[in-house]
């Protein structure tokens, strides 16, 4: 009898275990898309699709250089749309809200940037666009899917990012959401160590492509690596002369950032 028991057990726990098992699978990844389900619900674009009707030029620069920055693009649950997230502290409200005017036309469903509280206690000032099928686009060639059981994503840079970069209003966001200017103006730095040795690379090579800016990488603590824009050269006031002007004139609550020029 116990025999018995034990193959009818045995002939019915594996098949339950591997459908518990597919059924948890399934739910952790309930917002999952695979690159086939995206292109055939027509979610997923090419990277000439980030020229719209709807998204100007200076958007298309403002948007890249947030999420080169500080900015998140994130997706809709069923993944065909995306809206970009950008916050600062409050002593950064005007340049949230500078951002937010550019970036009107996107934001046709959303509140006005508003003063909240971090998960660290501080006080930030946070502005979103509204999710747009336009802005899904920017969200695939920014980020790639990694991990398996959970769907994260990561900021990565790619040749086709790069190719993109080519607007000094793109290099403005994100100096202004990572960079720093040394006392002296003779040198800036960029904060990257989000990305790897490859991707500042890649970066650093746009820079001289795309606006014949020369770079260099220092490497950190932790296999981390950051741009440096040096002054030998003059290659730090040009890179920061691109858009200092726009700084002083549209978002003068910023211009510490480029006041050595």
């Amino acid at each position: 009898m116990r025999s018995r028991f034990l193959i009818v057990y045995q002939a019915w726990a594996i098949p339950w275990e591997v459908l518990y098992i597919f059924y948890n699978k399934m739910k952790t990844e309930k917002f999952r898309f695979s690159k086939r389900q995206l292109l055939a619900s027509g979610a997923l674009l090419t990277v000439s699709s980030l020229t719209s009707n709807t998204i100007s030029d200076r958007q298309k620069a403002i948007i890249l250089g947030n999420v080169l920055g500080d900015g998140h693009l994130q997706l809709s649950p069923n993944g065909k749309k995306a809206r970009l997230r950008f916050t600062h502290s409050m002593a950064q409200e005007e340049y949230v809200k500078w951002q937010y005017k550019q970036l009107e036309s996107l934001c046709t469903t959303v509140k006005e940037p508003y003063e909240s509280i971090g998960k660290k206690g501080y006080h930030e000032c946070i502005a979103y666009t509204s999710y747009k099928q336009e802005l899904t686009p920017y969200h695939q060639l920014v980020y790639k899917e990694t991990g398996f059981s959970k769907p994260k994503f990561r900021k990565t840079i790619t040749s086709d990012l790069t190719s993109q970069l080519k607007d000094p209003d793109s290099l403005m966001v994100w100096f202004l959401d990572d960079g720093t200017l040394r006392p002296d103006g003779n040198a800036c730095r960029i904060a990257t160590q989000c990305f790897n040795l490859e991707e500042n690379i890649l970066l650093q090579d746009c820079l001289m492509t795309n606006f014949n800016i020369k770079s260099g990488i220092e490497r950190w603590p932790k296999d981390q690596y950051g741009l440096c824009i040096y002054s030998r050269g003059g290659h730090s006031r040009k890179f920061i002369k691109l858009f200092a002007a726009t700084v002083i004139k549209e978002i003068p609550s910023m211009k510490y950032k480029v006041n050595n020029i």
